[in-house]
């Protein structure tokens, strides 16, 4: 690796060490600019990415209710059907024995 590469390697990994500890105070010098919108840029996102798990969480909720009444609401639909069906055999029954 050239030297340049490896300068820019660690000013890199020195710009991710401050974003991890969550630097909020960089330098606006010029030489810092590029730094300093990364660093923006990156809180920005974070940001982002919590509001939309945050959304996400409530979505998935909503969807797991729904599905619980949706799995309440077949079964008790089956169990009616199967009621009204076993009465219906039972009159069939019952008319064939007396007619």
């Amino acid at each position: 690796m050239s030297s340049l590469g490896a300068s820019a390697l660690r000013h890199l990994e020195k710009l991710i060490d401050k974003i991890k500890r969550g630097t909020r105070v960089i330098s606006k010098s010029p030489s810092k600019l590029l730094e300093y919108i990364m660093a923006g840029i990156v809180r920005a996102g974070d940001r982002i990415e919590n509001g939309l798990v945050q959304r996400i969480r409530l979505f998935a909720r909503y969807m797991l209710r729904f599905q619980r009444s949706l799995f309440e609401s077949v079964l008790l639909a089956s169990l009616w059907a199967g009621l009204l069906f076993t009465i219906a055999l039972l009159i069939i029954a019952i008319l064939n024995v007396l007619g």
